[in-house]
């Protein structure tokens, strides 16, 4: 509603200000309206989470209630539902009736829900058997009737948008790629409802057996635990025993393998569930370099027959575990001074050579003692 103002006197004519202001009146409404559910999966529990904040205030002796719409084709039968709220003393019960898909949330008698203020609660449903993706809304009515309108889109995924996938999100980080060394594998994915894992059931492979895993490394925080490592095909074979992992869980398992000593790549990890396999994120293969050394060198002096000191930095991105060689020959003639070099060192059992100009990344340095060396011009 518009309103323009008008002025008069008795010794002026009747004139208007068209307008000096307007004033908007907004009725009575949602100002913040977020749903989000915890699962997706076919059948599952499912608990929907509701936040909303009115601009009126709503009381419970004038019988206002909160209607939330289009849960269509839930497995849950008419019954009254219990709320899970911060503010139980106002909402606490729900009465849920299948047919229509929709949760009446009544305000406790002698409540308010008032004007300004965020409200929210949880419910759980039994999630349709199908695909679907339903049109929530939101509604009230009692002391003030607040017409249906949409959630707005946040940060979450709205009832009920099903779908046959058991976990979502499913991802894996590594801490090195460095040949021979301790390397921290992390797998972490949703889990959209509960399940379990029998022997033999749930398997994360793709490892190879060419990462070793570190025995009794292997934690997790959803239930899940290591049954046994195959060293043959490098499958882990998960377990969860008499506990499950919750629908909505955040599930992250850790465990540590042996990086190979030559440059290599895992296949494509793979988290097979039960009768359901998931594929990690594209391009997500766990790694190892090959060994590397750098070498880096100087002069302190470039004039004929003098003294020199030549200084020599290595770098390399393994631990060197024995028999360490670095060879020099220096040829010189009237016009340039040539610098050749090898180094050579063993690691995980296996002899490699590498020119002493390779540019590498570095990881450890060391510098050698001075060299001092004459050189003679011809």
């Amino acid at each position: 509603m518009a309103i323009n103002s008008t002025i008069s006197s008795s010794l002026l004519p009747v004139s208007s200000l068209t307008p000096i202001f307007d004033l908007a009146v907004m009725g009575a409404a949602f100002t913040t309206k977020i749903i989000c559910q915890t699962s997706s999966y076919f059948a599952a529990k499912n608990r929907i989470h509701v936040r909303f904040i009115t601009n009126v205030d709503l009381h419970g002796k004038d019988g206002s209630e909160i209607l939330i719409t289009g849960l269509y084709d839930s497995g849950t039968k008419n019954s009254e539902i219990s709320l899970d709220s911060p503010n139980s003393e106002i909402l606490n019960v729900g009465k849920w009736d299948r047919d229509m898909g929709t949760l009446i949330v009544n305000v406790l008698q002698n409540s308010t829900l008032s004007s300004g203020i965020l409200y929210e609660f949880s419910f759980v449903l039994q999630n349709p058997t199908f695909e679907s993706a339903s049109l929530v809304e939101i509604a009230s009515s009692g002391s003030h009737y607040i017409p249906k309108s949409n959630f707005e889109s946040g940060n979450c995924i709205q009832p009920f948008r099903t779908s046959s996938n058991l976990v979502t999100e499913l991802q894996m980080t590594q801490s090195v790629l460095d040949p021979g060394s301790y390397n921290v594998i992390r797998i972490l994915f949703h889990s959209n409802a509960e399940f379990r894992c029998d022997f033999n059931h749930c398997i994360l492979g793709g490892l190879t057996s060419l990462f070793v895993y570190k025995e009794t490394s292997f934690v997790s925080n959803c239930s899940l635990s290591l049954d046994h490592w195959e060293s043959g095909t490098g499958n882990f074979l998960l377990v969860t025993g008499s506990d499950q992992v919750p629908s909505g869980a955040s599930c992250q398992m850790e465990f540590t393998v042996t990086n190979p000593c030559d440059a290599r790549a895992s296949d494509a990890l793979q988290l097979q569930l039960n009768a359901s396999t998931y594929y990690m994120t594209a391009n997500q293969l766990v790694a190892s370099d090959g060994p590397s050394i750098a070498v880096s060198y100087v002069y302190d002096n470039l004039f004929p027959c003098a003294n020199n000191t030549l200084r020599i930095k290595l770098r390399s991105n393994h631990e060197v575990l024995s028999g360490f060689t670095l060879r020099i020959m220096l040829v010189a003639n009237r016009s340039e001074l040539l610098t050749h070099g090898l180094v050579a060192a063993e690691m995980c059992g296996e002899r490699f050579e590498q020119s002493l100009c390779s540019a590498l990344q570095p990881k450890h340095v060391a510098e050698s003692s001075a060299i001092c060396l004459q050189q003679h011009g011809l």
